[in-house]
């Protein structure tokens, strides 16, 4: 793991971090006037509308200078250098620094050299390659800040196919939604301080057994409408 031993202290306060509206506008977060822990808190996890419920977020490491880095609902500081171990791998496991070719290990072979900086369209041919790729280490010391993003993963209602839809099953959410029955009613809220503890498949289960604890049936005769009035006061919705 990248942050070493303290790594789910140290994602619980970059998930918790309350940032000035000048630092959050620097790491590009899209609402720099709301604090990321609050943008999570006060999401909509279900929505009417787009007829998607919210099941987490996934943590990604963003270079904070890179061409196309944008800005994000969910974006926030990171305050370890960790640019050696994004960039390189330093410090990984010696089946990731050495690759093994026909029964031979070949020490350092996953530990790049080089990087290149080229928008994918761009390249026609080799030269375009070439001319672009700098050493990998030199490019770290002068792009050394990394921003913590946090990616939205919904389970989506296909209407025409009656079933539902989302990005894989196995990803652990930094920030994951739980979901009970209070009173008859729904309740999801996000979980902030169990990073990487709870994977897509698990919170897709838990919602499930929630809607039949319901009597609502999760598919494939699923309708947004029976959730309208059975959501508790803290579960956040639109549309």
């Amino acid at each position: 793991m990248i942050y070493g031993k303290n790594w789910s202290d140290i994602l619980q306060s970059q998930i918790s971090q309350r940032n000035t509206i000048e630092e959050n506008i620097y790491w590009k977060k899209k609402t720099p006037e709301v604090h990321l822990v609050d943008s999570f808190n006060n999401f909509p996890v279900i929505d009417f509308k787009k007829e998607r419920i919210m099941l987490g977020w996934r943590y990604e490491i963003e270079q904070l200078d890179a061409p196309k880095t944008g800005t994000r609902f969910h974006s926030g500081m990171i305050k370890q250098d960790i640019s050696s171990q994004v960039f390189w791998g330093d410090g990984c496991s010696d089946e990731m620094r050495d690759a093994i070719v026909n029964d031979v290990r070949i020490p350092n072979s996953g530990i790049p050299d080089f990087i290149l900086i080229k928008d994918p369209e761009e390249i026609q041919n080799a030269d375009d390659v070439f001319s672009n790729i700098e050493n990998i280490r030199e490019h770290a010391r002068e792009h050394n800040e990394m921003r913590a993003s946090f990616l939205s993963q919904y389970n989506r209602w296909l209407e025409d196919k009656n079933k539902w839809k989302t990005e894989g099953f196995s990803r652990d959410f930094a920030v994951w939604v739980e979901w009970n029955v209070i009173g008859g009613n729904l309740r999801g809220r996000p979980v902030l301080n169990q990073p990487l503890e709870r994977p897509s498949g698990e919170v897709i289960q838990n919602l499930k057994n929630c809607l039949e604890e319901m009597n609502i049936p999760y598919e494939p005769d699923f309708d947004f409408e029976l959730l309208r009035d059975r959501l508790t006061d803290d579960t956040i919705s639109i549309g």
